[in-house]
């Protein structure tokens, strides 16, 4: 019989790469949303600092136009505040699309490799069909084969 071959391996090879760039991208995609969280925090606890010393220079009686310098860099942190937030939100968007691209490609290719299983299956059926048919007819050939010299012997003596 002849030797198994999958017919569609070039279509198992095509959903494996999908699956394996979508999970690439999905990481990506993680590590990008992972900065993003990491610079917000950042931003988060800078503002934070600056509102503190700002009420701390404005209780101290400290000079308007240093309070006022201040105040202005707060509200500038409060800005980057929001677009880093902003800026998480899409990552955390771009996280679960590529989550749901992934998931998408890994079916893709579970589908093809079901089909794999399926026609392995069945050619594991068909060789041990083939391999009990070969036994059998050995069998025969062997209890027959006495039987037909004994046939053979008793007609040469008559």
């Amino acid at each position: 019989m002849k030797q198994f071959r999958f017919t569609l391996e070039a279509l198992q090879r095509l959903r494996q790469r999908q699956e394996k760039h979508a999970l690439q991208q999905y990481g990506e995609a993680v590590a990008e949303h992972q900065e993003a969280v990491r610079r917000l925090e950042e931003v988060n606890a800078d503002c934070e600092a600056s509102w503190a010393l700002f009420r701390e220079h404005l209780m101290d009686n400290a000079p308007m136009a240093y309070v006022a310098q201040l105040q202005g860099y707060c509200s500038w942190l409060e800005e980057c505040k929001r677009v880093s937030a902003r800026t998480v939100e899409q990552a955390q968007r771009v996280c679960k699309q590529r989550w749901f691209k992934l998931l998408l490609a890994r079916q893709a290719r579970e589908a093809v490799d079901k089909l794999l299983v399926r026609q392995r299956e069945r050619y594991d059926r068909e060789l041990m069909r083939e391999e009990q048919m070969q036994l059998d007819e050995m069998a025969n050939r062997r209890f027959l084969t006495p039987a037909l010299c004994n046939m053979n012997d008793e007609l040469l003596r008559n």
